[in-house]
């Protein structure tokens, strides 16, 4: 990739970025970051949904409808980026399978007394933490 490529990409992920941060001050997102490895932006938003953007052109690739019932609080993707795990607003973490052409729900777990507003992976995509407003941590088997 050269300079001129390089610049245009990141000026892309910053324009990009920035209508998110907006979006999220305006309340109308709840969580939102960069997956860099495979160039996929992935957001959970207060409607509910789960939204993963081409970071090209900032269209939309996929939606999951429905994700939580309070909104998607928190988000994180494997690192074989083959499954999402969110958090709610009710406190419910969902494991998410990603197919080419669909999402399937693979668990749903329930723990916290309050909102999830943090999810960490391990390397080896077998356990997750997460942290909640009621407080607690709680680390989850992924296998």
């Amino acid at each position: 990739m050269n300079y001129y490529e390089f610049h245009k990409q990141i000026k892309r992920v910053i324009q990009f970025a920035l209508l998110e941060m907006e979006k999220w001050l305006s309340g109308s997102t709840e969580d939102f970051f960069f997956i860099e490895k495979n160039m996929i932006w992935y957001s959970g938003w207060d409607d509910g949904r789960i939204r993963a953007f081409y970071p090209e052109s900032g269209r939309e690739m996929f939606t999951v409808n429905d994700a939580h019932n309070r909104g998607v609080t928190a988000v994180a993707v494997t690192n074989d980026c083959r499954r999402i795990v969110s958090g709610g607003g009710e406190g419910m973490i969902r494991v998410w399978q990603i197919n080419p052409n669909s999402r399937e729900l693979l668990a749903t777990m329930k723990e916290h007394k309050n909102a999830v507003v943090s999810i960490r992976i391990n390397k080896s995509d077998t356990e997750c933490v997460t942290a909640s407003l009621d407080g607690t941590c709680i680390i989850w088997n992924l296998k």
